[in-house]
């Protein structure tokens, strides 16, 4: 008979390395509790667009990206958004507005060439759960959350404007725009067509979740209204 073998660094037992040893950390201490983002590649959004599954025309979130059924994610094993990735780069022609949690940096030259952008933002696992599924959040009642910051190992990596942190100076981002131009050989595209600007207005408050919708309001599908905070200490408890 064959010997299963247990996982790399896996500790079994009631008494775990880091707890009989304290100074040796364990090789997949707190591994339950990091952040996992699910990979999507430059060929698969290439292919999404083309089969008419995601529309150029308006901006690309998460929520966008789920409800193709092709993205799947789970927050219930802590998934928190999408790493896009280089593969398929070459051959990635489409131009749009493109919000992710993690991006290499030729997935966003790859984006920037064609004249689209790109920003990485963070989300908490409770906004996570609404874009993953809107309609199934919106069926429950519940006034949509409002986004809470980014925790302290992540708070650099969204200031970055290298990495088109939702956190960083625009004037920064702007100038990576072209450093990153120069390193791989093109020109800068301009902002300035009307999707462009249209993507522009709708990049979202730090403290939003969904386009167009604003933390605090709830969506009645029901009814098909938008209910709207009127007492001044919840409309400054969302807006905080």
């Amino acid at each position: 008979m064959f010997k299963i073998w247990s996982p790399l660094g896996w500790e079994g037992g009631s008494s775990p390395i880091f707890k009989t040893t304290p100074v040796e950390v364990s090789y997949n201490y707190g591994y339950h509790a990091q952040r996992q983002y699910p990979p999507m590649s430059l060929k698969t959004l290439q292919l999404l667009i083309d089969t008419g599954r995601l529309d150029t025309h308006h901006p690309i979130d998460l929520a966008t990206l789920c409800q193709t059924k092709v993205y799947r994610l789970d927050p219930n094993l802590r998934q928190f958004g999408v790493h896009l990735t280089a593969e398929g780069m070459d051959g990635f022609k489409a131009k749009v507005h493109l919000e992710v949690q993690w991006a290499s940096q030729e997935a966003i030259a790859a984006v920037e060439r064609n004249g689209g952008s790109l920003v990485t933002a963070y989300f908490d696992i409770f906004s996570v759960k609404a874009l993953a599924d809107p309609i199934a959040f919106f069926k429950t009642g519940q006034p949509i959350p409002r986004r809470l910051t980014p925790p302290a190992d992540a708070v650099g990596y969204y200031m970055n404007p290298a990495n088109r942190g939702y956190l960083a100076d625009p004037t920064k981002v702007a100038e990576e725009r072209v450093l990153l131009a120069q390193k791989f050989g093109y020109s800068v595209p301009p902002l300035d067509d009307p999707v462009s600007q249209e993507a522009q207005e709708l990049i979202k408050d730090p403290r939003q979740v969904f386009y167009g919708l604003q933390p605090g309001w709830i969506v009645s599908l029901a009814d098909k209204r938008i209910y709207k905070p009127l007492d001044e200490e919840l409309v400054k408890h969302y807006n905080s």
